[in-house]
Order: C-alpha cells, then structure tokens, then sequence
C-alpha cells in the first residue's frame, strides 16, 4: 500500500525545487508555509475534540451516580439516574464504563450476576 503524500511532503519537494533555481523569496514563502502546518498539527494533537470534552463529562457524570448510589447498577439503571442533556443510550454508556473500569485509574468494577452486567464504583 503506498503511502499518503501530504501537504508538508508536497511543499518539502517545492522548496528543494526553488533552492536548485535560486529562488530565496520562494523559498521563505515555502519555509513559513510549512512553519503553519507544523503549527496547525501541534494545535491538533494538543487539543482535545468535542466528543473527547463530551466523553469526559460524561465519565465523571457516571462515576458520581456509582458513587452516590454504593450499589452495584445496570446500565439502564445508571441511564435513568443520570441526569443528562441529551439522549443516551447504552452505546454511549458502556464504553465509558469501560474506560472507567478497565483502562487508566480503574474507578469502576464490573460485576456479572445472573449473566447480567453490573457497574460498582471502587
């Protein structure tokens, strides 16, 4: 599979072209353009996205339910005590319990009582 050609590749192979013909007001052009994409792609990686900001509000919103209720809960359970601005369901429920249990600070234990999933909060 070949690779992507991305916009920095495309302007590092300009800027060799316009040095070879002695082009130095091109070239800084060129130089301040790349400067732009690396700035453009640091901001981006460093800048969490809207559904990341989502994800985590709603993890803590999650957690605070776990812990105020100290028992172990369904997912419809935790969906119904939530209090939230939008319409949830356990697509967008169960990967943070997830995230919560198994990845990072395992702040949540799952639970399978009666071959049914119950979240508690550690």
């Amino acid at each position: 599979m070949a690779t992507k050609i991305t916009k920095s590749d495309n302007f590092n192979a300009i800027r060799e072209i316009l040095v070879d013909i002695g082009r130095p007001e091109l070239v800084e052009f060129v130089d301040h353009e790349l400067e732009l994409i690396s700035r453009k792609a640091e901001r981006r990686a460093n800048t969490p996205t809207k559904a990341q900001i989502e994800g985590a509000r709603l993890r803590s919103a999650i957690l605070e339910v776990l812990r105020q209720s100290g028992e172990p809960m369904t997912i419809s359970q935790i969906i119904t005590a939530l209090n939230w601005d939008s319409p949830l369901n356990s697509h967008k429920v169960a990967p943070q319990l997830t995230n919560l249990g198994e990845h990072g600070t395992r702040e949540v234990v799952k639970e399978v009582i009666k071959k049914i999933n119950y979240y508690k909060a550690v």
